[in-house]
């Protein structure tokens, strides 16, 4: 679809379709898709990082990428969840730090444009039922990371 032509010095390129992206990083790593103009997003889940970044490369050669991350490092911190988490769940949010890590490399190594976004557990962590009210897809319990990178990118124009 990108089609070049050149007339007399000047350039010509037709404009690519813009596709936003939503990523929920981890070890079980949710990716949304959401065509601009759309309303409805197409929801993935991956068993690693690795296999969503290689979709996306795949996506980004026919489409104009922008990607919305969730950032667990900027993650706020209160003394309640101080209290309250285990080490076991400490370490747990290390590595999903790391992963937010490898995204954010990832999308300047490749040029993409990108936002890495602060977890707000108030949008993303949406119940089956919310989520299928608000699009129209249906998922089960587990598959959370699907629903909360649909959640970063829904209402993207």
């Amino acid at each position: 679809m990108n089609f070049k032509l050149s007339l007399i010095g000047f350039k010509i390129e037709m404009a690519r379709p813009k596709l936003f992206i939503g990523v929920d990083p981890g070890s079980t790593c949710g990716i949304a898709t959401l065509q601009s103009g759309s309303r409805s997003p197409n929801v993935y889940q991956f068993k690693s990082n690795i296999e969503a970044m290689f979709f996306v490369i795949e996506l980004a050669n026919d489409w104009d990428v922008e990607l919305t991350i969730e950032d667990a490092r900027l993650a706020i911190k209160t003394a309640y969840h101080a209290r309250t988490q285990t080490k076991a769940k400490d370490q747990g949010v290390g590595y999903v730090k790391a992963y937010s890590k490898e995204w954010e490399a990832f999308c300047q190594l490749r040029r993409y444009p990108h936002r890495m976004v602060t977890p707000n557990y108030r949008i993303t962590k949406t119940s089956p039922e919310y989520f299928e009210q608000l699009t129209g897809i249906k998922t089960l319990k587990g598959e959370h990371h699907m629903r909360d990178a649909a959640m970063l990118i829904i209402g993207k124009r």
